[in-house]
């Protein structure tokens, strides 16, 4: 697995801005990212979660380091089983059984989110 060029966790998020957004923190009290709500130059775009929402937004947000690195265990556990059943990357799934299928549309699905985590 790479380096990470994100702010290594735990991560804490909390609504440190009020109603304009939301602040997360890791080691060291460094500012992982701090996202307002608003601030579109439409008035009606403003929108403020409820307090469910928002609990729910900082519990994703604090888990991400964990799941990231639950794909990267993921996408090596689905590429070494798709080696051991003799599929070679790159080469066409016809013919395949449904489940080899899966699990070569479950490594591609898995790849993409860590591409699109690391930017």
């Amino acid at each position: 697995m790479p380096a990470p060029k994100h702010t290594p966790a735990p991560w804490n998020s909390f609504n440190s801005l009020g109603e304009l957004g939301v602040r997360t923190f890791g080691a060291g009290n460094t500012i992982v990212a701090s996202k307002p709500t608003g601030f579109a130059s439409d008035p009606d775009s403003f929108r403020v979660p409820d307090v469910a929402e928002a609990k729910a937004n900082f519990r994703l947000i604090d888990a991400a380091p964990e799941m990231l690195a639950a794909l990267h265990v993921a996408s090596d556990a689905l590429a070494g089983t798709l080696k051991a059943r003799g599929y070679v990357p790159g080469s066409s799934i016809d013919g395949w059984a449904p489940e080899v299928q899966v699990e070569l549309r479950s490594l591609v699905a898995v790849r993409a989110a860590i591409s699109k985590a690391w930017g």
